[in-house]
């Protein structure tokens, strides 16, 4: 089943309004043990929170060197993750991507982006199994990074600019003269970014 949104729900009003918004809440993310250098954002997410204390507290990630942030990667913060700048607080962590089912693309667009590749270090899908995930968990703490595999979906550079202009509230028009297109094939973009997203994006 698609997810839709609309300029009503997820675009009008994302859990964090804008970017400032969201640089301060960093500074809140949970820390998952006193001891350990990993953290979870956001923190509103109880089960994530608590699948992640018990990973820390089952040992496996005691011996880890490296400095890792969860980042819940859910279609109701899509806004903020079309902000170019978004990881940017997170430049001395290793971050995992904790992947929901509408944001595989979008995740993996980010992963081989040049801005974040060597720091955004794996994603987890819902699809994988514990033992995949206890994997990648294990190679990030070694200061591994574990690429998607080829068969998961990526966003174009094009089709992300496009959801980005659309996610603004740009009509189909307007964003035909800026990207130097006939509207036929921004809406053929648009298709596609629904269809990889399995998501319903505004009448523009």
């Amino acid at each position: 089943m698609m997810s839709h949104i609309s300029h009503h729900q997820s675009y009008a009003q994302p859990r964090y309004q804008n970017f400032v918004h969201f640089s301060k809440d960093i500074e809140n993310t949970t820390r998952c043990d006193l001891d350990l250098q990993i953290k979870l954002w956001p923190n509103d997410n109880h089960m994530l929170r608590n699948g992640i204390m018990t990973l820390a507290a089952s040992g496996r990630m005691h011996h880890s060197v490296e400095k890792i942030i969860f980042v819940d990667f859910n279609v109701a913060n899509l806004k903020i993750f079309l902000n170019t700048h978004w990881a940017s607080q997170f430049r001395d962590y290793k971050i995992v991507l904790i992947c929901d089912r509408h944001m595989l693309a979008l995740a993996t667009f980010w992963f081989y982006h040049p801005l974040y590749s060597k720091i955004i270090s794996a994603i987890i899908f819902t699809f994988d199994k514990i033992d995949a995930v206890g994997k990648k968990i294990d190679a990030v703490l070694d200061g591994k990074s574990v690429p998607p595999a080829r068969s998961i979906l990526r966003l174009s550079f094009t089709e992300f600019l496009i959801l980005q202009l659309i996610s603004l509230g740009v009509k189909i028009k307007e964003i035909a003269y800026q990207c130097n297109y006939n509207a036929k094939t921004v809406y053929t973009y648009k298709n596609r970014i629904e269809r990889k997203m399995n998501i319903r994006l505004p009448k523009a």
